[in-house]
């Protein structure tokens, strides 16, 4: 795994501060790894496992976590002593319905520091401020840069940021059933 120290140093300040860290990016620029970066971060500074939830919703094994009443019970269950603080990461978050609901209030109850990813047009918008209720930070995560990887990526994240640039309204992940770079649709 590359070490994205860039990003991590930008994330770090906010590790248990009362906000939630969002990580938002295109598809295959990193943000399922980065989330596993931040955990052995924890893990390096003395963080125990047990106090480390990762939930993936591209694993059949969190299949059962399908809206915020489950991952709310998911969450109780995997935290349920009371006195150390503790981390949920969740990635792609998106896949559960109405997931701002659960979100926003295991944030409210101030016990765990709160890290997710996504990946659709729904995370890369001003409705995340709604969501939220503005108790949010974003982190925006790139390709690797030139020196990192080819160029594709790199040139791929500069349409995406000039067609959001012009007022497009894009859609990430999927489209129907089929898995897609990004549509751009003129609002």
């Amino acid at each position: 795994m590359y070490e994205r120290n860039l990003y991590l140093n930008r994330i770090t300040p906010f590790i248990d501060k009362p906000v939630i860290k969002i990580i938002t990016g295109m598809r295959r620029v990193g943000k399922s790894c980065f989330l596993k970066l931040i955990i052995n971060h924890l893990e390096k500074n003395n963080t125990a496992k047990h106090q480390i939830a990762y939930i993936n919703k591209d694993s059949l094994e969190y299949d059962f976590i399908r809206n915020h009443r489950d991952l709310y019970e998911y969450v109780k269950n995997e935290f349920n002593t009371e006195s150390e603080k503790k981390y949920l990461f969740i990635d792609e978050i998106q896949e559960i319905e109405t997931w701002e609901r659960a979100v926003n209030s295991i944030f409210s109850e101030g016990k765990v520091d709160i890290f997710i990813t996504g990946s659709n047009a729904r995370l890369l918008s001003s409705e995340l401020a709604t969501l939220l209720s503005g108790r949010f930070v974003e982190f925006h995560i790139f390709s690797l840069g030139f020196r990192e990887a080819d160029i594709s990526g790199i040139l791929e994240n500069i349409v995406f940021l000039e067609l959001k640039r012009r007022g497009y309204r894009i859609t990430i992940g999927k489209a129907g059933n089929r898995e897609i770079d990004f549509i751009a649709e003129k609002e």
